[in-house]
């Protein structure tokens, strides 16, 4: 029989549901930063926001960047909302069951 439900939304790391358990690996690249120019933040919660990811970046990189000094892009395209979160950004992804963690890259430049 044909149901007229749409199907539910996938989540970043390939799950139906609650995005609070889900997370995802997300390699920062930094070409003003010394080589290797590029750190990782792993098991980051889809519920993380723009403004908490900046935060993250912050405390991780050696020259420590005010978050309102940080441009973050992904695909092309610059993050401006602060509570925007990366549920939104990264949008639904099809991950093969094998993928427990799905990893992602976002740029953050000067």
């Amino acid at each position: 029989m044909a149901s007229n439900e749409a199907p539910a939304a996938t989540t970043a790391a390939g799950d139906q549901g609650d995005i609070s358990s889900r997370t995802v690996t997300l390699h920062i690249l930094c070409p003003s930063q010394p080589i290797p120019g590029r750190f990782t933040l792993n098991d980051l919660p889809l519920e993380t926001t723009v403004g908490e990811l900046r935060a993250r970046i912050t405390q991780s990189l050696p020259s420590q960047p005010p978050p309102a000094a940080q441009r973050l892009i992904y695909r092309g395209r610059p993050l401006t909302t602060d509570s925007q979160m990366l549920s939104e950004i990264l949008g639904s992804v099809e991950v093969g069951l094998a993928i427990a963690t799905p990893t992602f890259v976002m740029y953050q430049v000067p």
